[in-house]
């Protein structure tokens, strides 16, 4: 009895040494949020083979996005976006330090993480609208949102027949200055 519970738990253990990576984030055994040594037992139970955080797996550290990005040695179908890794994972030929950060995406495509990587560091720059002016010759720009605000504040008043012509030159002039 006590070898057939044996063997049972042997064959237990290697069946879900064969379950796939894809398997895993399918069936949300990994997901956005956990931490490397999260991921490592849910690989030391359920996938051994396709673990990226053995010594000979993929690794590369994106050091000024401090991001990184592991895959298994063999097939590399599936790539592990890390965020927050100020120490990536270091390996020597017996184990690997894990570092830190925590998964934040997957990829089934190796460009599909460093374009992931770099579009999310991009800066996003506001750009300031511009009207040009021109009256009696003179061009002059605008570019102050406020000042084009009140451009078409004033315009609009003139046109509903609240203000003079005077009125809107003289509060132009105002703005334009």
């Amino acid at each position: 009895m006590k070898k057939k519970l044996y063997y049972l738990s042997i064959l237990m253990m290697l069946s879900g040494c064969f379950a796939s990576n894809v398997k895993l984030i399918e069936n949300n055994k990994i997901y956005p949020g956990m931490s490397k040594i999260q991921i490592n037992s849910v690989f030391a139970y359920q996938s051994i083979l396709e673990n990226p955080l053995l010594p000979l797996s993929y690794k590369e550290y994106f050091q000024k996005e401090n991001k990184e990005i592991l895959s298994d040695d063999n097939d590399r179908n599936v790539y592990y976006v890390f965020r927050n890794v100020y120490k990536p994972v270091s390996c020597n030929w017996l184990y690997c330090n894990f570092g830190d950060g925590v998964l934040e995406s997957t990829f089934y495509s190796y460009n599909a993480a460093v374009n992931f990587i770099k579009k999310t560091e991009k800066k996003k720059y506001i750009q300031k609208k511009t009207v040009k002016i021109e009256q009696n010759g003179k061009v002059q720009e605008i570019s102050s949102n406020q000042d084009l605000e009140g451009l078409k504040k004033i315009s609009k008043d003139y046109k509903d027949g609240k203000i003079t012509e005077q009125e809107f030159e003289q509060k132009k002039a105002e703005i334009l200055k």
